[in-house]
Formats: C-alpha cells, sequence, structure tokens
C-alpha cells in the first residue's frame, strides 16, 4: 500500500499527469474545431478518463501539500498554489455534474423560462393517414464520428426501423428565391 502510495502521490506522478490533462485540453481544441462543441466534450471534457485524470490530479495535490507540509507558514506560496489547482478540478466538477447547459432567448423588455437545451436527441414522430405517434427523444451525440444510430419502433404492430445513413457536418438548408 505505501508503495502504490508513493507512486500515486509523487512530483513525478504530478507532472506525467499534467502533461497528460494539458495535450487532451490542447487536442480537444483542435477536436473541437474540426468537428464541433458536442464531439469534444464527449470524447475528451466528458470522457470517463479525463475525470480521473482530474481526480488523480486532486488526490495528487492534496497528498503533496501532506508529504512536504505546506500548511507551515514559510511554505503559504506553494500551499496556495495547491490549493487553486484543487479549487479549479473541485469547481469544474462541480460545473459538470451539477449545471445546466442551454440558451435562453429574452427580447427587449420580456421575461421567460423557458431554457433550450444544448444535448442533441433523435426525436422520432411516425405518422400514417393521420394517425402519429411520438417516441421517446434519444439523447445522441451527432458527429462524423457517431453515425451508428439505430432503433425499431413498433407502430401499431408494424416494426418501423430508424437508422443514421450519414452525417454533413454545419448543413444548412438554404432557399433560393
Amino acid at each position: 500500500m505505501k508503495k502504490l502510495q508513493n507512486i500515486l502521490i509523487s512530483t513525478r506522478t504530478m507532472a506525467v499527469l499534467l502533461l497528460v490533462y494539458a495535450f487532451s485540453m490542447a487536442y480537444a481544441t483542435f477536436l473541437e474545431n474540426d468537428y464541433g462543441t458536442p464531439t469534444a466534450k464527449a470524447l475528451i471534457y466528458e470522457a470517463k478518463w479525463f475525470e480521473l485524470v482530474m481526480v488523480l490530479l486532486i488526490l495528487n495535490f492534496v497528498g503533496n501539500i501532506a508529504r512536504y507540509r505546506l500548511w507551515k507558514r514559510e511554505k503559504w506560496p506553494v500551499l496556495v498554489f495547491h490549493l487553486s489547482f484543487i479549487l479549479i478540478f473541485v469547481g469544474g466538477a462541480i460545473t459538470r455534474y451539477i449545471s445546466f447547459e442551454g440558451t435562453m432567448h429574452i427580447r427587449e423588455g420580456e421575461t421567460s423560462n423557458e431554457i433550450v437545451t444544448d444535448k442533441n436527441f433523435f426525436k422520432i414522430q411516425v405518422e400514417e393517414k393521420g394517425d402519429v405517434l411520438n417516441y421517446q427523444d434519444v439523447p445522441y451525440l451527432m458527429s462524423p464520428l457517431h453515425k451508428d444510430f439505430k432503433a425499431t419502433y413498433d407502430f401499431h404492430g408494424k416494426e418501423v426501423k430508424v437508422f443514421t445513413k450519414d452525417y454533413i457536418q454545419r448543413k444548412k438548408r438554404q432557399l433560393n428565391c
């Protein structure tokens, strides 16, 4: 147990974790530029491995505070440095797990209580001869890296299959008048 603790809580491990963290965020920036924000969020920022890196960094910072007794008066500047990183990572975790992202459209002089989420969903509605059935919205990451949506729905005993065919990035419909 002591050996594992020495490996996890060391300046070498911290340096490696900080490099992994920095390179991941740099890669996410390029990924976001090429494939959009939802893709960067899904593959980097909201990925379990990225969260694990942040948890290990927090443990490492806390462990190094204890190991080097940074609470002593002459080491306070280094303590503040470590605590600031802990605060940043904890704040990010609170934002990640408790917050809600979306857009609220408010015109001047008006109020609103509606928020449009930034998450993407497939909204399935089947209609035949005026008979309409709406099915539960399915959360889905829309990106060129995820083109494998498949679902089967029952419409009054008939099987309706839905699947993605292709993804066209930033496609807009345009009317030529």
